[in-house]
């Protein structure tokens, strides 16, 4: 696991830690601070070629440190040589599980750490960490554990609870299985569905990180405390098919369900998450 963040802000600096357990032997967390730019993306791109030749990498890039979406789908485009996969996945404004401020599973601290002093239950201030031995430089298998599979199966996660809330919301309010064109679009801009609405616009790729909309879906993230939102660059990690089956559910979203285009069945709707979910392997819940 290879994380870009602001780690020379904290104690640590950049540096390399072992994860804890005879079963963990091979892992590592890398720890960079390194801003987008040409050189460090060639830098990047080295730690990662050199990490894979041992097992899949992960990379988690912190949003502020300005990684292009192009410049993170040429770090995952280091597949299908029999060397492990690279994904990569963004993170950032205090929210999502890898936090220990929101997550008591979580990996990162506050101020280049991992570890943080956190009230989850009334006012009582606990310190939490993920360290396991500070001079040995290693962490916690539970916690590393935690955010790998969190990481690697969210996409999965987020397509089945959309679909599943989704239809409930339908169903619940007696829609009909045929929807007009155009009438689906208008179920969805009530008040009581703005939330259902932007994360299909999430889904579909269609909201713009730092935008309006995105941070209104960060901020009920918050609120909720559930993840919400799509990772970026998730779903290509998982191959050719998975992009496909998105960008199917993508045009679904975008043409019929919010604009008048065809009408759309609820037998529809179904299908085509479920099209998607086929094409990611794994468990939806770890």
């Amino acid at each position: 696991m290879i994380i870009i963040w602001s780690w020379l802000a904290g104690p640590y600096g950049e540096a390399s830690w072992r994860v804890a357990g005879a079963r963990h032997a091979g892992d590592r967390v890398i720890c960079r601070d390194w801003p987008a730019s040409a050189s460090h993306l060639g830098q990047l791109e080295e730690l990662a070629a050199q990490a894979r030749t041992t097992g899949e990498v992960m990379i988690l890039l912190h949003r502020q440190h300005g990684y292009s979406p192009a410049e993170r789908q040429q770090l995952q485009q280091m597949r299908s040589d029999g060397y492990g996969a690279v994904r990569c996945f963004q993170f950032g404004e205090g929210s999502g599980p890898i936090y220990l401020t929101n997550n008591p599973r979580g990996l990162l601290g506050t101020h280049g750490t991992f570890s943080a002093r956190v009230a989850y239950t009334g006012d009582t201030l606990l310190s939490v960490t993920a360290v396991a031995d500070e001079t040995a430089r290693t962490l916690k298998a539970a916690h590393f554990s935690a955010i790998w599979q969190r990481f690697q199966h969210a996409w999965r996660a987020l397509v089945f609870e959309l679909r599943e809330d989704l239809l409930q919301a339908l169903v619940s309010t007696d829609t009909p299985g045929v929807v007009a064109p155009g009438a689906f679009y208008q179920w969805l801009r009530q008040d009581a569905r703005r939330v259902l609405l932007l994360r299909l616009l999430s889904l579909a790729g269609r909201l713009r990180v730092g935008s309006a909309l995105h941070r209104e879906l960060l901020q009920q993230e918050a609120e909720t405390e559930r993840s919400l939102l799509f990772p970026e660059e998730g779903c290509a990690s998982f191959g050719p098919a998975a992009v496909e089956a998105r960008a199917q559910l993508a045009q679904l979203i975008t043409k019929d369900l919010m604009a008048t285009g065809n009408e759309v069945t609820l037998r529809q709707i179904r299908e085509s998450f479920t099209n998607l979910l086929d094409t990611l392997p794994g468990p939806t819940y770890v």
